[in-house]
């Protein structure tokens, strides 16, 4: 398949990516120019619930990413929630004869994605909501990293630029080092040979919280400007490509879900100026990639089928944001010179599932600063990094 074509779809299976994105109401903030339809929806919606169900299933799917639109806090998890035949079926139609061995490394990472969270925790700390902050300093902000309800890594600002994290060491060691880790008792061998000025490396494997001095922190985010959210998509990009989301799509509600089926194919031939935007943001990526001049170029290799995603919506708040990837396969067909065998291969993998979800709640946890926590100092990162740590090499 030669690269050209290999832009042509990737590109059209990124689009369907992005069109998820903005169904999960990432992008954009709709509220301002809502359709005669919305507005209904608003209005309808007084009895709890999410609306009545005399709503449109597109009003009520509208009507909550206006409100996620404009949550000062909130939390949200990722999670792989595919099972145990999902990911055998996945594997087994991959299989390129590895050994058994292979096999059960493959399985076994697997079952480690399958058994990790990853939640991300924000809340505004200037009343703006928190699409509309623009610098880290003006929201708390918090990324916790869990495996099978353990946390392994948390990483938190708060208050004034203050910096924390924790992380169990030990354990991230023992799963992602293989037979080269070290023991807890070379660990702790090498710990008992630091010097005094680095003895709190040692809270580092023993899972304490550790701050930054916030003068560093905040000097280092004013010399760069780090601290400065970009956003990803101006707000007029945004409205358009939500408006155009809704009307290349259709939503089918079952209860509390609501399936939103993007029409990928005809979004790309129909929405020229957002699609043209994509590649010229492809081309400024990667200014020597080939790739097509235009929608109709993906369009070439994309199906009618459609790219669905599932939203759970209660009393009018979004709660999950469920998708799987592997419906891409379903939205482009084989290339003309694929071998039998790939044609195959490609055929089957139409029939696999790998479900994933992102889940919202309210509660966004506790952003208070850990007490005793050792806080680094310039100082002592030019002593670890400047010959400190040479007793733990």
């Amino acid at each position: 398949m030669t690269a050209h074509r290999t832009a042509r779809i990737t590109l059209g299976l990124g689009l369907a990516g992005s069109l998820a994105l903005t169904g999960c109401g990432l992008t954009g903030d709709s509220s301002q120019e809502k359709d005669g339809a919305n507005q209904a929806a608003e209005q309808q919606g007084h009895n709890g619930g999410d609306g009545g169900s005399d709503q449109k299933p597109e009003d009520v799917v509208k009507k909550a990413f206006d409100a996620w639109n404009k949550q000062t806090e909130t939390s949200s998890t990722f999670r792989v929630t595919a099972s145990d035949k999902q990911v055998d079926e996945l594997l087994d139609t991959f299989d390129d004869g590895s050994s058994e061995s292979v096999r059960e490394d493959t399985e076994r990472i697997w079952d480690e994605i399958r058994s990790t969270e990853l939640t991300l925790r924000a809340r505004s700390t200037n009343g703006e909501p928190l699409q509309d902050v623009t610098h880290i300093d003006d929201m708390d902000v918090a990324f916790d990293y869990v495996r099978d309800g353990e946390e392994l890594v948390q990483l938190m600002e708060t208050g004034d630029m203050e910096v924390y994290f924790r992380a169990d060491v030990q354990t991230l060691l023992d799963e992602f080092g293989g037979s080269t880790a070290p023991s807890s008792e070379e660990i702790q061998a090498q710990l008992d040979a630091l010097p005094k000025e680095l003895s709190w490396v040692e809270d580092v494997y023993t899972a304490k919280w550790l701050g930054f001095d916030p003068e560093m922190v905040r000097a280092a985010f004013d010399d760069s400007e780090a601290g400065r959210i970009e956003q990803q998509v101006d707000p007029e990009t945004a409205e358009k490509f939500e408006k155009a989301l809704f009307e290349h799509s259709d939503v089918e509600r079952n209860g509390d879900e609501y399936t939103m089926k993007i029409k990928v194919k005809q979004f790309v031939q129909q929405e020229d100026e957002l699609v043209d935007g994509m590649l010229e943001d492809a081309r400024q990526a990667d200014p020597d990639a080939e790739l097509p001049k235009d929608g109709d170029e993906i369009a070439e290799y994309l199906t009618d089928e459609t790219f669905d995603v599932v939203y759970t919506i209660q009393e009018g708040e979004l709660r999950t944001v469920g998708v799987d990837p592997m419906q891409a396969v379903d939205l482009i067909d084989p290339p003309e010179d694929a071998s039998k065998d790939e044609r195959e291969t490609f055929e089957k993998a139409k029939d696999l599932e790998l479900p994933m979800e992102v889940e919202y709640e309210d509660e966004v946890g506790d952003f208070t600063a850990p007490k005793d926590a050792y806080q680094i100092t310039e100082e002592d990162l030019s002593l670890f990094f400047g010959g400190g740590t040479q007793s733990t090499a």
